[in-house]
């Protein structure tokens, strides 16, 4: 696999796990995520984020292992974790693990506000571009594909016909921005990544 393929897949891949938490109603995952990056969340995205209530710490908690324990563990894997977890696991340890479940959320809910905060209530200026949601992969998708055959049509088209326009590139686009609702420019970085198919 090229490099152009491996980076075109992993934008992929990580649009479609975007869309999963979206879907999931995990719009705190999706913010945190890209604040992570340094990416910038849409104005939605980071309202929906704010919106949805912190995880129960219960559930988010992790109890770590002893070496001894986890050795337990492989040699004699339970039926039962949660029985296994009661059995072993001190409630005191559990509590601990619960706390710092809880502090985890609490930093995770503060930086979604400070940066809420900093660029919507005090002004801080965004970095330049679009604010709006990513569109779905599935939608560039769509749209990768229709101009592909629009583009294959004139292609064919023109061999048939000499006298048919050759700037196949120009007038798919044209098309495709017509069927879609949307800039050519917009089209042209949604396929960019794709131009080898063509050579």
């Amino acid at each position: 696999m090229q490099m152009a393929d491996m980076a075109t897949f992993s934008r992929a891949l990580r649009r479609h796990n975007q869309e999963s938490l979206r879907r999931a109603g995990k719009m705190r995952q999706v913010v945190l995520g890209l604040l992570d990056k340094g990416q910038q969340p849409s104005n939605d995205d980071l309202a929906d984020a704010l919106l949805e209530p912190p995880p129960n710490p219960e559930k988010y908690a992790s109890v770590p292992l002893t070496p001894a324990e986890q050795a337990d563990l492989m040699r004699d894997p339970p039926t039962d974790h949660r029985a296994w977890a009661k059995a072993h696991i001190s409630k005191a340890r559990r509590n601990k693990a619960i706390a710092a479940a809880r502090s985890r959320i609490d930093a995770d809910s503060r930086r979604i506000l400070e940066y809420a905060v900093k660029h919507y209530v005090r002004g801080v200026a965004l970095a330049p571009g679009p604010k709006k949601r990513e569109r779905p992969w599935r939608e560039e998708e769509a749209i990768r594909r229709a101009y592909f055959e629009e583009h294959e049509r004139l292609r064919a088209a023109h061999e048939t016909d000499s006298r048919q326009p050759r700037a196949f590139s120009t007038l798919a686009k044209r098309a495709v921005a017509k069927q879609f609702g949307i800039e050519t420019r917009t089209i042209e970085k949604i396929v960019k990544g794709y131009r080898a198919k063509f050579s």
